[in-house]
């Protein structure tokens, strides 16, 4: 297993934040009705998510900063969408699937970069554990 560094300017990270600000040309393509190319944008966000993962595993650039922002990046297009989603009249999707989302604990990477794993809950995360310990990594 590689240990997490500090650095902060990988490639991987570089691909994260890619992915974040790709969440702004997508959904100005949503609304000016360009579907194939908003498509392509979000196949390009899979691609890239794949790639930062693989990158920093194999050529060891697993840092702690990508490890908070990899889930992060994933869930501004995810909302991002969806909020669009909810918020265009013409499409009338359904309000619920927000709230189904806004109710899954999601900054599962703040948990996991305090100690815990990723499927941790908040509640069972080392953080949250009254011991006299730091939790082990």
């Amino acid at each position: 297993m590689v240990r997490p560094s500090d650095r902060v300017f990988t490639i991987s990270n570089a691909l994260t934040l890619f992915r974040v600000f790709l969440t702004i040309p997508l959904i100005w393509m949503l609304e000016t009705g360009q579907l194939p190319y908003a498509f392509g944008l979000i196949v390009v966000a899979v691609i890239s998510d794949f790639l930062d993962g693989y990158l920093a595993r194999h050529i060891h650039e697993v840092t702690n900063i990508g490890k908070m922002l990899d889930p992060i990046a994933d869930k501004f297009i995810l909302l991002g969408v969806m909020i669009f989603l909810i918020m265009d009249p013409e499409r009338r999707f359904p309000l619920y699937f927000l709230l189904l989302r806004a109710t899954k604990p999601w900054p599962q990477c703040a948990w996991s970069w305090c100690g815990g794993q990723p499927s941790t809950s908040p509640v069972t995360s080392p953080i949250f554990k009254s011991t006299t310990e730091p939790p082990t990594r």
